[in-house]
């Protein structure tokens, strides 16, 4: 049911064709991460765009930390502060000030990333940005060979950051 990048990465995915994929609901997601904790140190669970879904619920619940992307377009900085926002009113307060902001540059264009360092480092835990690259702008797997140097670190910065909230270690087989 996995597959695995170059990178070791193991993937679960969902069926990319909406028409014959099905909903995934709170006890779905909280029944697979049972099963998934027994195998794996650390899972991330990729929530798109959904917010507002029936199964983002027990995923907030279960969080160590959230990574929030935006893009340093004006729309894209407005939208993640809107989810930021969304949280806080929901009753997520407390996942906001651990919440890691990736201002992502798909382009070379939009606000000053360091304003979006300050704006989002009020109140998130950390901002990382990830620099302009081709490899990255042009989407689908990534090659970590293929990166700009300037990113590779930016990426390694960025998980040093996820990984200072990682939870104190259970036992794998809790």
């Amino acid at each position: 049911y996995t597959t695995q990048a170059p990178s070791r990465l193991e993937v679960l995915g969902s069926e990319r064709d909406p028409s014959i994929s099905e909903a995934f609901s709170a006890i779905d997601y909280d029944r697979t991460l049972d099963i998934l904790r027994r195998h794996y140190n650390i899972l991330l669970t990729d929530c798109g765009t959904g917010i507002v879904h029936g199964a983002v619920g027990s995923i907030l619940a279960q969080a160590n930390c959230l990574v929030l992307v935006a893009t340093p377009a004006l729309d894209g900085a407005r939208s993640a502060w809107a989810t930021l926002d969304w949280l806080s009113a929901h009753g997520w307060a407390d996942l906001v000030s651990s919440t890691v902001v990736v201002v992502n540059q798909l382009t070379d264009v939009g606000v000053d990333a360091e304003s979006l360092r300050d704006l989002f480092g009020q109140r998130c835990r950390a901002v990382q940005v990830i620099p302009h690259d081709p490899h990255v702008a042009r989407g689908a797997d990534i090659d970590i060979e293929l990166l700009k140097p300037a990113t590779r670190l930016a990426y390694r910065e960025l998980a040093a950051m996820i990984a200072d909230d990682f939870a104190q270690p259970g036992g794998r087989h809790r």
